[in-house]
């Protein structure tokens, strides 16, 4: 198991080199922003001077203050788009990004502009199946184990039903980064683990008391499926369900899991896009760098972790 000096080491080794060219980069993007608020800023300027100087007539400023707003606020709508398409960006994701997922297992493979499917999302049970605008990015898969695979990505999914947003106060359904993985047996019950009273928006599933005082204050679950007079305590026993928070108390982000059929789903929220260069400020720092290798580290120790339970090892017999 790799610990944290060993990605101290690759740091140093190889992503060092690879962050002093992303700066570089990122200077010649300042440099281009830093000319087009000139320019922008000179051709308002000079509109200015002649109205109140020239043509004597300050008040018509007023008229292009809207236009001035209107442009700023274009400028902040579009940045985030411009940025992703240029070489900054690409060069980021490919050899910062990418080059610390085959790091960290050289089986992954990485599409920065793919992401997991829409039916997965909604078949893992977790959310209720609404009309939504679904997009996301930087999809990861792989195989963890020879019979184990795994898929995670970015995912922003936004409501687009008025009376939707209205009721529920936001138009947000899931940021965050969401992961499958597929084991060889099937789960003798299908059930959700989710924070404490979290309404999924639908009447589905029987809540199931599990008697574990420290993961009840916790999480709930949700039995969505079960084999005839199979008892779900099998599963969900003392140890798997104190791993799930012990898990959980790594990270202060909310957290989804489901078992479903012979997939295990989880769902884990952010408040901000990740992995993403940043523009204003250095990517050179090993905290950052480091941030990103535990996020994307998570999910793959998470799998492994719910793997080894015992309980579920016996379900393959």
């Amino acid at each position: 198991m790799k610990t944290d000096h060993d990605f101290k080491n690759f740091y140093n080794e190889t992503l060092l080199p690879e962050l002093d060219i992303v700066e570089k980069k990122r200077f010649s993007i300042l440099i281009q922003i830093a000319l087009v608020s000139v320019f922008v800023l000179s051709f308002f300027g000079a509109y200015a001077y002649a109205f109140a100087f020239i043509w004597e007539t300050p008040l018509l400023i007023l008229l292009y203050i809207p236009t001035l707003a209107f442009a700023v606020l274009a400028a902040y709508k579009t940045f985030g788009i411009v940025i992703k398409n240029t070489s900054f960006y690409n060069y980021f994701k490919n050899n910062i990004i990418f080059k610390t997922i085959i790091y960290m297992n050289p089986a992954l493979r990485f599409d920065k502009k793919f992401f997991i499917a829409k039916d997965e999302f909604f078949k893992s049970g977790i959310f209720k199946e609404e009309k939504v605008k679904y997009r996301g990015d930087d999809y990861v898969a792989g195989n963890l184990e020879e019979d184990v695979t795994i898929e995670f990505s970015e995912l922003n999914i936004k409501y687009t039903d008025k009376a939707t947003i209205k009721a529920k106060k936001t138009e947000t359904m899931f940021l965050g980064i969401f992961y499958k993985a597929r084991l060889p047996f099937i789960f003798p019950i299908n059930f959700v683990i989710e924070p404490l009273n979290f309404n999924p928006s639908e009447e589905k599933g029987i809540l199931y008391n599990t008697g574990n005082i420290t993961f009840d204050a916790k999480f709930q679950i949700r039995i969505l499926k079960k084999s005839y007079d199979y008892n779900p305590s099998l599963v969900l026993t003392d140890e798997f369900l104190n791993g799930i928070v012990q898990f959980s108390e790594k990270f202060l982000n909310e957290v989804h899991i489901s078992f479903i059929e012979n997939n295990i789903y989880a769902a884990i929220h952010h408040d901000k896009e990740l992995f993403e260069p940043l523009v204003f400020s250095s990517n050179k720092k090993f905290d950052l760098i480091h941030m990103h290798y535990q996020d994307l580290s998570f999910p793959i120790n998470l799998i492994k972790n719910i793997i080894i339970n015992q309980a579920l090892e016996e379900l393959a017999a």
